[in-house]
This record gives structure tokens, sequence and C-alpha cells, in this order.
């Protein structure tokens, strides 16, 4: 919850897991065309217990998600559910606020790409991957939720930065 606003997402899945691993079958590529990601599993990620198993360097999807994968993975497996809450939040906020960039300036001249704001926000991104390491013994929860709604304010001033 934001400024007294309630967040709800509903992500649709779609499974598509051939004998064989045999993507030839019509229905493979028409469920990929209509879900349009790819996320490769991988048997060995599992084994070291390392959920989820995705290898990133088989899995693909289109330009959207694609943002939504790379934030992905910055999420730590073991800690609070306040701070899992807090990265999240900020996780689906520079989602938003990367996708509203996108798609405000697609027509324009000074068109917003994900390469841009990757490029731009560099700062932004090392400390949404680095808020993982915020050790909830150490800091407190005080302290590691302050410093997530410092990092929300700093994404929206980085974002009003890159549109101006």
């Amino acid at each position: 919850m934001r400024g007294g606003v309630c967040f709800f997402f509903l992500v649709s899945v779609a499974s598509v897991s051939p004998p064989g691993g045999d993507f030839s079958d019509p229905v493979i590529p028409a469920t990929l065309g209509i879900v349009q990601v790819f996320w490769g599993l991988d048997k060995k990620l599992a084994q070291r217990k390392h959920f989820p198993s995705i290898n990133w360097l088989i899995s693909w999807t289109t330009f959207m998600t694609r943002i939504m994968l790379n934030l992905c993975h910055l999420k730590q497996r073991y800690c609070p559910f306040y701070k899992t809450v807090g990265m999240l939040q900020n996780m689906i906020a520079l989602y938003d606020m990367a996708r509203h960039a996108v798609e405000t300036t697609a027509q324009s001249e000074k068109s917003i790409t994900w390469a841009i704001i990757r490029e731009n926000m560099n700062d932004i991104m090392y400390q949404l991957s680095s808020m993982k390491f915020k050790d909830p013994v150490k800091d407190g929860e005080a302290k590691i939720k302050a410093d997530v709604s410092e990092l929300y304010e700093n994404m929206q001033q980085s974002f009003r930065n890159l549109e101006d």
C-alpha cells in the first residue's frame, strides 16, 4: 500500500512442457506466441535448491516483460516479510515507471527505451539490487523501511529527470 492506494496484480501463466523437450509440436509455438515469454528451467539450479530455477541465458521474452525478468533476479530468497514487501514494491514501481516512460515517449523524438533507462539509472538499479544485502538484525526494521521509502523517492525523481 502506497499513499493510501492499494495495488492488486493479476498474473497469467501458461505452462508448456513438451515430452522430451521437443518444441516442434505446433501447439508449442502457438502457446509461446500468446504468452510471449519462455522461462527455461534448469535442473541443475533446482538440484542446488535455487528457486526459481530459471536459466536466464536460455529464457526469452518480449520487450516489456524483459524489464520484469531483469528485476526478478534481484530478489533475495531469505529475508523478513517487510523487507521482501519493500523490495518487491520498489521493483514493481520501477517496472511501472519504466513502462510508463517507454509507452508515453514511444512516438516522440526523445523516445525512452529500456537501454536508456538502464544506462541512466545504474545507481538506482544498484541500490535496488543492494537492498538484499541489508541486514535486518544490524539495520533493524525501521531503518530498512526508511531506506525502501528513500529509494522509491529517488526512483520517482530519476524518472522525472529522465523524462524532462
